[in-house]
């Protein structure tokens, strides 16, 4: 099976005692900057991203220790802006999987298996803030995942199914040429 594309995303913590909490975000990335990531496959099977926090003025944000805390995501209606989640919510296409490197690393698989908007929220934690703190970009699933069969092929019902439909398919052909 072909591995999903490696992506990279800075994100960046600057101090900004207009903000809650008194930071701010913003990205960095191949993907996009500012507030939206865009993910285009390049016929890989979606996205394995890491999310770097960035912290060069040492305000002390981390990432929420546990995956499932550290990210939520809500999709957007066809034609409407994604709402940012403020509540638990997650998506089976874009899934947190892992908090590493103290709490400063946030790896994410993005299945990317069709065309979708999306809004998530990274969560972070800041020593003296009582809350957790919301930072939220928008997400752009652009062309669907890589080629089916790769993944297709992982299970032994996949691999049977696709063995049945080749000799269908040269039975057919045997009998027109008969």
């Amino acid at each position: 099976m072909a591995n999903p594309k490696q992506a990279n995303v800075d994100v960046i913590v600057t101090p900004d005692p207009t903000q809650p909490a008194g930071v701010r975000f913003e990205l960095s990335s191949d993907l996009g900057s500012s507030n939206e990531l865009t993910f285009k496959n390049d016929n890989k099977p979606g996205f394995e991203v890491k999310f770097n926090l960035v912290d060069k003025d040492n305000t002390g944000c981390k990432f929420m220790s546990d995956p499932q805390e550290a990210m939520w995501v809500q999709v957007a209606a066809p034609g409407t802006p994604p709402p940012c989640p403020t509540s638990a919510s997650y998506w089976d296409q874009f899934e947190a999987k892992n908090v590493s490197k103290n709490d400063t690393q946030l790896t994410v698989r993005n299945l990317n298996d069709y065309v979708q908007m999306f809004a998530f929220s990274l969560r972070f934690t800041k020593p003296g803030w009582p809350d957790p703190i919301l930072y939220d970009p928008i997400g752009n699933n652009q062309n669907g995942g890589g080629f089916a069969a790769d993944r297709f092929t992982d299970s032994p019902a996949g691999i049977a199914l696709m063995v049945v439909g080749i000799v269908a398919i040269g039975f057919v052909a045997y009998r027109m040429l008969s």
